[in-house]
């Protein structure tokens, strides 16, 4: 057990009193701490270096950031010329409509509606909507099952709120794109709703 505290110290984990065995850093990470006490009691442990790097994916920008106790509201960031709001990252954003509800913790169960552009919000084709297939993505916060833009913007959303994003190359899909959709080094523009955090 002591050699395993040493492993999760290097991915910013600490005891936590409410799991009773560790917890993440950043905010809501019982449902991160669970998994990892998991795949330990299960022997898993070729998997721990795997989900040592996504939290290390996670936690570095947040630290980066400034931010003890997960992510910050970031309402008042420099706005750029498109209107749009610009974080440390290079994701730019604008609140199309509020949301009243909560914010997602990381390892929660989202469900978003989106509408995804390569030219700009709304301009040319729309190379995937979850809209038009009439069914909510759902995927986990901030556990890199999405790109990074997405995890970053997701973790900041109240239930209920829409927002745009505009997102760069390296929080995308980067030089190698995605299949015959995305291209090498493309900028995406998303509009998402967060539907249920």
């Amino acid at each position: 057990l002591q050699t395993f505290e040493k492993e999760i110290a290097e991915v910013g984990l600490q005891p936590g009193p409410k799991t009773g065995i560790f917890r993440v850093w950043a905010q809501g990470p019982e449902p991160v701490g669970r998994l990892l006490w998991d795949r330990v009691q299960e022997g898993r442990f070729p998997e721990l270096k795997e989900l040592k790097q996504r939290l290390r994916d996670y936690i570095a920008p947040q630290k980066a950031l400034g931010h003890s106790d997960g992510p910050a509201d970031r309402r008042t960031s420099p706005v750029g010329p498109e209107g749009l709001q610009e974080s440390p990252s290079g994701l730019q954003w604008r609140i199309v409509k509020e949301g009243s509800g909560p914010t997602p913790t990381v390892g929660q169960q989202v469900a978003t509606h989106y509408e995804g552009w390569l030219e700009g919000f709304g301009k040319g084709p729309c190379f995937d909507s979850s809209i038009q297939r009439g069914q909510p993505f759902r995927f986990g916060a901030g556990m890199g099952m999405v790109i990074k833009g997405w995890d970053e913007a997701i973790l900041e959303m109240k239930e209920g709120e829409t927002r745009e994003i505009k997102v760069p190359p390296h929080l995308g899909y980067g030089p190698a794109g995605a299949g015959d959709v995305i291209p090498p080094d493309a900028t995406l523009y998303f509009r998402m709703t967060l539907v249920k955090a």
